[in-house]
């Protein structure tokens, strides 16, 4: 079911995705909350073959010499970077966004979340990358998208009350995965690693941007609690105290 502005995302009347009662929506921002879990989607990066999102600790295959090629181009030396991975296949690797690629930063559980999502509608899955010490992950989408991003945000209806996730690109700069990386080792893993089969023109396929904003946003909202007034609040503090008019 291909993805279009304001349609595709209810499933047979119900959202794809199901609410979690144990998710709160401040530990997007303060403490883990959502497991990984493997997605039960038919998507070709969800697959059976594919197995999802990668586990922690899960190793991923050495990447291509075309992927190769093709990220050292956000490196100042392009010749240089490639001898010196192959000299050192297990070190992770410092690009610069806004050459080849703009990254999109947010919480590691929401975008787990918008991923499986956009999984669900059918959508392609570019490489995302998450970073073991924290708890923030890193879509790459295309070079260009952060002059964009804050009207992608404004039309998905993201909570104007709770920070947007950011989209980087020139002056700043990431850490991705080894090109043969080690189980366990590492700063960054691949939380969706880049597809060699879907290179075209030695470019990987990178999410889309509009849907991706979309997803992020129903992410957040199939967790969010239900708004309560103030007046609602203070009625519940206020029998909160009050004594019992049960009768014994």
């Amino acid at each position: 079911m291909p993805w279009s502005e304001g349609k595709g995302w209810r499933k047979g009347g119900q959202r794809a995705c199901k609410r979690q009662p144990e998710f709160r929506v401040k530990d997007l921002f303060t403490a883990p909350a959502l497991r990984c879990t493997r997605s039960r989607c038919r998507h070709p990066a969800f697959g059976p073959d594919a197995g999802g999102l990668m586990e922690t600790g899960e190793m991923a295959d050495a990447e291509s010499a075309a992927l190769s090629v093709w990220f050292s181009t956000a490196t100042p030396d392009p010749a240089t970077s490639t001898g010196l991975w192959r000299t050192n296949p297990h070190l992770p690797r410092r690009l610069e966004c806004g050459v080849t690629f703009d990254i999109v930063l947010a919480d590691r559980h929401l975008i787990e979340a918008a991923y499986r999502l956009l999984a669900e509608y059918e959508q392609p899955l570019g490489p995302a990358v998450a970073f073991t010490s924290l708890r923030s992950a890193a879509v790459l989408v295309p070079c260009g998208t952060s002059e964009s991003w804050s009207s992608l945000m404004a039309a998905s209806q993201w909570p104007g009350r709770l920070p947007r996730p950011a989209c980087l690109g020139k002056r700043h700069a990431i850490l991705v995965p080894a090109p043969a990386p080690r189980s366990g080792a590492g700063v960054a893993r691949w939380l969706v690693p880049p597809d060699d089969e879907q290179v075209i023109g030695g470019t990987p396929l990178l999410t889309s941007p509009a849907p991706l904003a979309r997803c992020l946003a129903e992410a957040l909202a199939l967790h969010l609690p239900l708004e309560r007034s103030p007046l609602s609040r203070a009625m519940t503090a206020v029998r909160s105290v009050l004594p019992s008019t049960r009768r014994p």
